[in-house]
């Protein structure tokens, strides 16, 4: 998983679909991991959808707020 995300951090940042098929690929090798990463997705899932109707500047405001928390914690997960 470190080695994936290295290539993207390289390359551009996947979306989230994609990153969330490659922690499913990945729960037969760390499953405690996979499903706290799966469950970090899914809150950043619900984010997206309490921001699709929103203004852009308003979405932009949320995606700051809850979705950067979020994916700093999945980082740290999936890098250590």
């Amino acid at each position: 998983m470190k080695k994936y995300l290295r290539a993207c951090a390289l390359s551009r940042a996947p979306d989230k679909m994609h990153l969330r098929r490659k922690i499913i690929d990945a729960e037969q090798a760390a499953p405690e991991i996979a499903r706290e990463a799966i469950a970090l997705v899914r809150a950043l899932y619900a984010v997206e959808r309490q921001a699709k109707e929103a203004p852009v500047d308003e979405r932009l405001r949320l995606r700051q707020k809850r979705s950067a928390p979020v994916l700093a914690e999945l980082r740290e997960k999936l890098l250590t």
